[in-house]
């Protein structure tokens, strides 16, 4: 009797692990993450905040539109900001607000006062560049990439 009692556990216990399996997948593949760091260099103003964004391509490089945003009080001639985000592609816009009143200072025909950079390093010269020219992908691996600011 004991028995027939361990084959019924058995069984409600295998019909338990593969409904709970079907249940798991059902919930898709488990999306990994991936580390980009971005370090920012030819920081001359020991003060100020920089302002990273990460954008995918729909909205790049509007302000608000970003995918995360990252502070960081400015203390040295370089600093480091890191982004999680599944592997795709990508592109950065940061400034350096170096009066610490939360906006990019621009002189009157809207070029920017204050530094500012773009992934791979592009330096646009009349416009806003399109996500093409600063494309970062990002792989299933972490990646560094450096921005140098323009002054």
């Amino acid at each position: 009797m004991n028995h027939k009692i361990d084959e019924v556990k058995k069984i409600k216990i295998g019909s338990l692990l593969t409904a709970a399996t079907a249940l798991l997948m059902s919930f898709g593949p488990i999306s990994s993450k991936s580390t980009l760091k971005v370090k920012i260099d030819n920081i001359k103003t020991l003060s100020g905040t920089l302002y990273v964004g990460i954008y995918e391509k729909n909205g790049f490089p509007e302000k608000g539109e970003q995918l995360q945003q990252k502070k960081v009080k400015v203390d040295a001639k370089s600093e480091m900001v890191s982004f999680q985000m599944t592997p795709g592609n990508y592109a950065i816009a940061l400034y350096h607000d170096v009066n610490d009143n939360e906006e990019m200072d621009k002189s009157f025909f809207g070029y920017p006062e204050e530094p500012y950079g773009f992934s791979r390093n592009f330096a646009p010269s009349l416009s806003k560049p399109d996500f093409a020219d600063c494309k970062v992908t990002l792989g299933t691996n972490d990646r560094t990439i450096t921005i140098s600011l323009i002054h």
